[in-house]
């Protein structure tokens, strides 16, 4: 379900119900002569739509926001079709839009970044903890432990939600901007977007990490050491490179593993001062297996106020148990 193709008659049904929002934020600019300059969003807004349909068969509800395409541009800015947006402007945006979801209600938001921009990407996490705070709404930031620690930000922050490691990739050299990666991942999905005929004439960038550093200055350097706009080896990307890429399975951390995935936690709650997070997956309260959210709530209405609950739930790939007192 697509926020932008709603009327606002179905919006007011929808605020009733716990549906999660999953806001996807990219940034318009180039990606070598090859790719899209809506690459950046085109990622996120597709890897998204996988994570909703695997919510479903959780009997999780999501909506997903239209793609934030103006992002920060520090590093590429100067090329032909890169659009610049302020830090300051952006949080600015950010926090008007998730204070415009919580009047609608909307009580969860997880945010998801395709543009690996690193004052971008801090930008967003300052928006979401800022619009967190002034608005009431649960959001979260979500990443691989790899990328927050890349970024300066502690993955154990409340609005942090970091994720299993990253997809491997593979290479001798760094790739990082419209390489083999980001070149297969587009492949995959948007076969058409890909200037496929260029990509024998692309030459590996084989940079090593003084080269990656100067780039990653932007501007005049970026403009210098890619000249064409690309970092890596496009010529490498496949098809099956790409679906590795975009894979979105439920069953890798947790094969087998039925339950009810948090996917909000209210400070001060039983469930919050029990320890629960978002993203554990609840499979048994006080001796009774739990696999839909109507399971969960049966099991609650059996519990009078002063009882004291073990609760069993995965956490990545260990099993933990809490007590709840209610």
């Amino acid at each position: 379900m697509l926020l932008e193709d709603l009327s606002w008659p179905e919006v007011k049904k929808l605020k009733w119900s716990r549906i999660i929002v999953l806001f996807p934020f990219g940034s318009f600019e180039q990606h070598g002569p090859h790719l899209p300059l809506g690459t950046d969003v085109y990622m996120p807004s597709e890897l998204l739509r996988r994570v909703r349909t695997i919510l479903a068969t959780k009997g999780v509800s999501s909506v997903i926001m239209p793609p934030f395409y103006w992002g920060v541009n520090q590093v590429s800015g100067l090329f032909p079709g890169s659009f610049v947006v302020r830090p300051e402007i952006m949080i600015e945006l950010m926090v008007d839009l998730i204070k415009s979801l919580k009047k609608d209600s909307f009580s969860t938001l997880f945010c998801v970044s395709g543009h690996g921009d690193a004052l971008h990407n801090r930008t967003i996490f300052d928006g979401v903890c800022r619009g967190a705070d002034e608005s009431g709404l649960n959001a979260y930031f979500v990443g691989a432990p790899s990328f927050f620690k890349r970024l300066g930000i502690d993955a154990a922050s409340p609005r942090a939600l970091p994720t299993k490691t990253e997809v491997e990739r593979k290479s001798t050299y760094f790739d990082v901007h419209a390489g083999a990666f980001e070149t297969s991942s587009m492949w995959t999905v948007y076969p058409d977007l890909v200037r496929d005929d260029l990509l024998p004439t692309l030459k590996s960038t084989d940079f090593d990490i003084e080269d990656l550093t100067e780039w990653r200055k932007g501007g005049e350097h970026a403009l210098r050491k890619t000249p064409r706009g690309y970092l890596g080896d496009p010529a490498a990307s496949s098809r099956e490179l790409g679906i590795r890429g975009m894979s979105v399975d439920a069953t890798e951390e947790h094969p087998n593993r039925a339950g009810v995935l948090v996917i909000g936690v209210d400070r001060g709650s039983v469930a919050h001062k029990a320890g629960i997070i978002v993203g554990d997956i609840l499979y048994e309260f006080d001796g009774h297996p739990l696999r839909t959210p109507a399971d969960l709530q049966a099991t609650l209405a059996g519990h009078g106020a002063t009882s004291t609950i073990a609760i069993k739930l995965y956490r990545g790939t260990s099993d933990t148990t809490l007590n709840a007192r209610f």
